[in-house]
């Protein structure tokens, strides 16, 4: 089962990903639950894809990965009533969890006239799992001021509508790197994942238990500091969040670049313990690229 996305006003690239996840024998039927991921790897998948529309290896390699099945569409207007889209009912055991674009609401984007295009897509978002009557559902954004104050504004505004958010750092669950994103979902999800034991990783330990050496003692990203240093971390801390346009680099304590990290190590600091990518150099780049978000 797998669906394809109409999604606002942009001409973007959508993926959508459905798979399912299955406990013991013993327990299959009672804890068997189906997952319809929206959206998922949007920004790096569109820049993976380098605009080539007809080039499926990055589907087929996500779909490997993650299980499920993945399928390409391109984003109109709004979401149409006649859709060929065959969204699932809400029913039990079924989760939709959505990661619209918000690179124009990043920190890191210098130009900002396009950030009301990051708060349409996150309120499209809402207010379809609104309509849908979904009752397990969870949406992906950027941690930045604006959207929490959206979100506020949104949540006064849709009081019938029962949700709440909570900012993530993948570092405190089991993740080499920094990835803090927003989590907005039904309560009792965001009161459960709250509960969720910390637990950190260091680059060294993740490294050890891959049995991959590790080829410096010290690791950086392409920014500077406000002393226009580089940005380096040891690697008995974790490392700074993977971007699809930059790799993260070797380096001296000093800055000094010794390599930057290849596709097996920057898997490792991405939390893929087995990713699966295709056979030629070119086709592993972007599509590591694509996983990772």
């Amino acid at each position: 089962m797998y669906a394809v996305s109409k999604f606002s006003r942009l001409a973007e690239d959508a993926i959508v990903s459905f798979s399912t996840h299955e406990g013991s024998d013993a327990l299959r039927e009672a804890t068997k639950l189906d997952i319809v991921d929206v959206f998922c790897g949007i920004g790096g998948f569109s820049s993976a894809r380098g605009g080539n529309p007809n080039d499926d290896v990055m589907l087929r390699v996500w779909a490997a990965n993650t299980k499920g099945v993945a399928k390409l569409a391109d984003m109109s207007s709004e979401w149409e009533e006649n859709s060929h889209i065959e969204w699932p009912s809400a029913r039990e055991n079924l989760h939709i969890h959505m990661s619209p674009p918000c690179t124009t609401l990043s920190r890191a984007r210098t130009d900002r006239r396009h950030m009301q295009d990051g708060l349409t897509f996150l309120r499209e978002s809402l207010l379809f799992i609104y309509k849908q009557k979904y009752t397990s559902w969870t949406i992906e954004t950027v941690s930045v001021p604006i959207v929490k104050e959206f979100l506020t504004d949104f949540k006064s505004t849709h009081s019938l509508f029962p949700m709440a958010w909570s900012s993530i750092d993948a570092a405190d669950y089991g993740s080499p790197s920094t990835r803090i994103r927003i989590i907005v979902a039904n309560p009792h999800l965001i009161r459960n994942l709250r509960q969720i034991p910390v637990s950190r990783i260091s680059v060294a330990l993740a490294f050890q238990q891959a049995n991959v050496p590790i080829p410096a003692q010290y690791i950086k990203n392409n920014t500077k500091t406000r002393k226009h240093l580089p940005c380096v971390r040891h690697i008995q801390n974790q490392s700074h969040t993977q971007t699809a346009s930059h790799p993260l680099t070797w380096c001296y304590q000093d800055g000094t670049t010794i390599r930057c990290l290849n596709l097996k190590e920057t898997a490792i600091i991405m939390g893929f313990k087995n990713c699966i990518l295709p056979n030629t150099k070119r086709k592993a780049i972007q599509t590591l690229s694509l996983i990772h978000i």
